[in-house]
């Protein structure tokens, strides 16, 4: 297999991605491990227990990523998804700007360092997680198809580091210490694939109390080098990975992703009822056939996309598809 010749190679990694963990990184898109043409995807924990084994994290076995409703309707959809039956809540997507902005979605949230949002929405957030609920699990994700964040995140790293000091830490421990709730970052890179920027930051994120996530749709050498890099030197830290199998990733084949990570196990990905007419996308029973049949490689099923579930709500609701995910892997 492809990832066989690439695994040697991350001593190589290791060596010029440790100034880079440290804050001064060997050059971003120009350091080692350049993998944006390689698509071999198309080829194709918490902690570990005694025995071997990796203790499944909270959060398991069904999740929502969603944009726009988590935040503009956040008082109507926060006690939705409270009593909806699943259990992850992924709020997708964090862009960070060329100056460390972050904005989620179409909403700056945190500038400089402090937060600029709606004052109420942080609280909204944490509400998540709050008696009576089905939600064990938050997870903000960085990143879209498209978009410049994580060439932001290297740029700004290559000129400022990870330290207290940095616009990058100082912006994150902000969004942590308001939503203190939040469980992980999630990766949603589509385009950019540099692991010794990536590497930087993940570890920037563990000095703040975040797991890391991905959502990988392609480029399965990128995703493997750096979660190999990150176990070896903070085991752990990476304790999910969100296998997208739909739209770009329609292709993948869960078992060659879960054979390629040692440790860490798969969820994967569906794209629900969406479109015109609500006549595209997966119901409710043909998402839990498809999750039957990857059952033995996988822990877990996920949903694409919030937005688009309540907009197809009348003919499926957030209820059924939890439900259905729950038949194939809940105890």
């Amino acid at each position: 297999m492809v990832l066989d010749a690439l695994r040697p190679a991350l001593a190589c990694l290791t060596v010029l991605a440790a100034s880079a963990c440290a804050g001064t990184p060997s050059g971003g898109a120009e350091g080692v491990g350049d993998t944006t043409t390689d698509t071999s995807a198309d080829e194709v924990g918490d902690e570990t227990t005694d025995d071997g084994g990796v203790e499944v994290p909270s959060g398991r076995p069904s999740g929502v990523f969603g944009g726009g409703p988590f935040y503009h309707d956040a008082e109507t959809v926060m006690p939705r998804m409270r009593a909806s039956g699943f259990e992850t809540m992924i709020l997708w997507s964090v862009h960070v700007h060329d100056n460390g902005d972050l904005v989620l979605n179409d909403q700056l949230i945190i500038e400089d360092g402090e937060y600029v949002g709606k004052p109420e929405w942080p609280a909204l957030v944490v509400s998540l997680e709050q008696e009576p609920t089905t939600v064990t699990r938050t997870e903000f994700s960085v990143g879209a198809w498209g978009v410049p964040d994580f060439d932001n995140i290297a740029a700004l790293i290559e000129a400022e580091g990870t330290g207290p000091d940095s616009v990058l830490y100082r912006n994150f421990a902000k969004l942590k210490e308001i939503i203190p709730t939040i469980d992980a970052i999630n990766y949603d890179d589509e385009t950019y694939y540099q692991p010794n920027p990536t590497i930087a930051f993940s570890l920037m994120l563990s000095e703040l109390d975040y797991k890391i996530t991905f959502a990988p749709y392609d480029n399965m050498n990128f995703w493997v080098a750096v979660y190999d890099y990150l176990e070896s030197v903070q085991p752990g830290l990476v304790d999910r990975v969100l296998l997208q199998v739909y739209a770009g990733g329609a292709g993948n084949d869960p078992a060659d992703w879960s054979a390629a990570f040692e440790g860490v196990e798969i969820e994967v990905g569906l794209w629900s009822l969406h479109g015109e007419g609500c006549n595209q996308g997966e119901t409710p029973e043909e998402v839990q056939t498809r999750l039957e049949g990857w059952s033995d490689v996988t822990v877990g099923g996920w949903l694409w996309l919030l937005d688009d579930l309540l907009a197809c709500d009348a003919e499926a609701t957030l209820e059924d598809y939890a439900a259905a995910i729950d038949a194939v892997y809940a105890d």
